[in-house]
């Protein structure tokens, strides 16, 4: 009897947790939540650091990924008097400007799964 009566509420939890998933409430509760978020970014003044924080991390990182890469071809050549500083070095524009950018990617991944959940 008490196997009969713990399988029918096993049965009736997941029938309930089945409709609830189905609840087109939770999705318009969603995009009503992320859509005023939205608006009051329209509404707030703009200023260098909203401009900079609306650009995605992939750009900004590769970006910052470049600048350190030209940083590298300015001074590598000045202190290592080689024949294969300059390939060096623009073999580090290429490797940091790649590594800021797969950053930025987790960066937009990480933000676009915060925005879902």
């Amino acid at each position: 009897m008490t196997n009969s009566n713990s399988e029918q509420e096993r049965l009736k939890k997941l029938r309930d947790s089945q409709l609830a998933d189905r609840d087109p409430g939770v999705k318009q509760r969603h995009y009503n939540r992320s859509y005023s978020v939205k608006s009051r970014r329209m509404n707030r003044k703009l200023t260098l650091k909203g401009i900079l924080s609306d650009i995605p991390h992939v750009y900004r990182s590769a970006f910052s990924g470049l600048v350190l890469g030209l940083l590298v071809l300015w001074f590598l050549p000045q202190y290592w008097i080689s024949k294969f500083a300059m390939p060096a070095a623009v073999f580090c524009i290429i490797v940091f400007t790649g590594v800021g950018a797969m950053i930025g990617n987790a960066l937009d991944l990480r933000d676009n799964i915060r925005d879902l959940s």
